[in-house]
């Protein structure tokens, strides 16, 4: 199962993965390569998409617990602010709701349309960017 949110959040200023302080970190090319070349070698892998699990969890965690095999618990958000996490998910609340976006940079929203490579993953993961 990949869980996918919007392709261009792991390069936004603060966020924990890609931070500009790692030596050589990964470009917007590589992880947009990456990314296809994990989606080539695994053509079944369900996809899951946080914006549709956010705004409809109910609906989704059976298609997750599907996935993963598991049994699906349908009181699963009434027990959901009990259950700590070990990493950094940046999860907050005890509730599923979307959270707000940091903004892209310009720059890098440029390189983003100027990339054939990323607007395809774009297209294969249905997600958009927004009009500048």
């Amino acid at each position: 199962m990949l869980s996918e949110v919007d392709p261009l959040s792991p390069f936004v200023p603060g966020h924990f993965h890609f931070s500009d302080s790692i030596p050589d970190r990964p470009t917007l090319h590589d992880i947009v390569q990456r990314v296809h070349a994990f989606l080539d070698a695994y053509p079944d892998c369900p996809l899951i998409r946080y914006e549709d699990f956010v705004a409809e969890p109910a609906a989704v965690m059976p298609r997750i617990c599907e996935a993963l095999a598991l049994g699906y618990n349908p009181d699963f958000t009434d027990t959901f602010a009990v259950i700590e996490l070990s990493d950094n998910t940046g999860r907050s609340g005890d509730l599923i709701s979307p959270r707000p976006r940091r903004p892209h940079l310009p720059a890098l929203e440029q390189e983003a349309r100027d990339s054939e490579p990323f607007m395809s993953l774009l297209t294969r993961l249905d997600y958009r960017l927004k009009d500048p």
